[in-house]
């Protein structure tokens, strides 16, 4: 466009403000706070036959017209801020913007609904009585909830916050961009979180297409990368703990935790596998019959699992580190307590995951099934033993007090 005049710098500045203004309202309304636990109800009584083909028919409207229908929104609104488009013409572009934001939002209140009327008094992930609810078993309409809820609608408000730093870098706006102004790697951020948001509306849409199994993984993000952080952390803590000074060379009071925590680092390592086994080929969809037998409560056993150990962990992190001679008494009762939880939590998953690979479709022949039994059976034989060695080391937890000349 021809160098503006200052009234219309002004005019689409205004226009950029207002786009701006409806995009930080878009961020507050939808981005899901990551401290609130995921509001879930539990189905008190049985579903009608009515109300489970009312529910059946919303998903389906769900997952084939309104999810689609973000997915034209959002690519949509990603042309209109396309900044040779702003450049030529402003502020009819910016008009667009506005525009396809409140359809961008009417689209997600839709989504929104639907996801809460199918969810409504189906969704708690414990339901032990529903095995033969097939895609309405409440874990997966629980998996559903948290894929628009916790996944999706922040993931696209995260775009959303790329937006206005793309709009201010292209001065559009009287907000002044915080930082040095580099167009091209906002573009750039821009069409990463609009593929990372493509991502997951066709993640979400498959949710009532797949098999159990594979509901059960969906919200492993990240799993593998999150535990070896977790190995990190206690690997530094023993080394912070042997580094600490020793007063006395008869006497070493940070030497109860290093035991606990060394003999913890097996079981981190084994999670690991458990978990990137299961992640991973040869257990993918294709293997499985779509429903299973297990009620939500043993698919939630293994579905919150990796969040659950990760938690797990952080507090035995936190426990050993403030470890002190008074607090014995309640170091090792807290450890046993977490001890036998981490045990009697992945025997359940265990035999879950046994399950899932005796449902192993019988046309893929008995190799693939055979090979994944012994490598199972290897790891429970490897995690028992690592478990053993863990609740000796507590059982040993004791601060010995030193009755040399130098301390008495």
């Amino acid at each position: 466009m021809d160098d503006p005049t200052d009234s219309e710098r002004q005019e689409w500045q205004q226009q950029g403000d207002l786009v701006i203004q409806k995009f930080e309202y878009l961020i507050s309304k939808w981005d899901e706070d990551d401290e609130e636990p995921l509001q879930t109800s539990p189905r008190n009584h049985p579903m009608s036959a009515e109300l489970i083909q009312s529910k059946k028919a919303l998903f389906q409207r769900l997952c084939k017209s309104l999810l689609p229908l973000l997915h034209t929104k959002i690519e949509h609104l990603k042309q209109s801020l396309d900044p040779t488009e702003l450049r030529k013409a402003p502020e009819s572009q910016l008009k667009l913007v506005l525009d396809i934001q409140s359809e961008v939002d009417r689209t997600m209140d839709q989504i929104d609904s639907a996801q809460e009327e199918i969810c409504q008094g189906a969704c708690s992930p414990t339901q032990s009585d529903d095995s033969d609810l097939k895609e309405l078993k409440s874990y997966r309409l629980y998996v559903l909830k948290s894929s628009i809820k916790a996944n999706l609608m922040p993931l696209i408000c995260d775009g959303f916050d790329k937006y206005v730093g793309l709009i201010q870098q292209l001065n559009l706006s009287t907000e002044t961009f915080q930082g040095e102004p580099d167009i091209s790697a906002a573009q750039k951020q821009v069409d990463a979180y609009t593929s990372y948001v493509y991502e997951e509306i066709d993640l979400t849409i498959s949710l009532p297409r797949v098999c159990d199994f594979a509901n059960i993984k969906h919200l492993w993000h990240d799993i593998v990368p999150a535990i070896d952080l977790a190995l990190k952390d206690f690997l530094g803590l023993i080394k912070e703990r042997e580094k600490q000074p020793v007063v006395c060379p008869n006497y070493n009071p940070n030497g109860p935790s290093i035991p606990v925590l060394i003999q913890f680092i097996p079981i981190v390592k084994l999670s690991r596998l458990f978990f990137n086994k299961l992640s991973c080929p040869p257990l993918d969809e294709g293997i499985f019959l779509r429903f299973s037998d297990l009620p939500s409560s043993q698919m939630e056993a293994l579905g919150e699992m990796p969040h659950k150990f990760l938690r797990l962990l952080a507090d035995v992190c936190a426990l050993l580190k403030h470890s002190s001679v008074g607090r014995a008494d309640i170091t090792v009762r807290r450890l046993n307590v977490l001890v036998e939880s981490l045990d009697s939590s992945f025997d359940r998953c265990f035999n879950v995951a046994d399950y899932f690979i005796n449902q192993i479709l019988d046309t893929l022949g008995s190799s693939i099934q055979n090979y994944l039994k012994t490598w199972f059976a290897n790891w429970y034989t490897s995690f028992n033993l690592a478990i053993s060695n863990l609740m000796k080391a507590v059982e040993s937890y004791e601060y010995k007090l030193c009755e040399c000349s130098d301390c008495s």
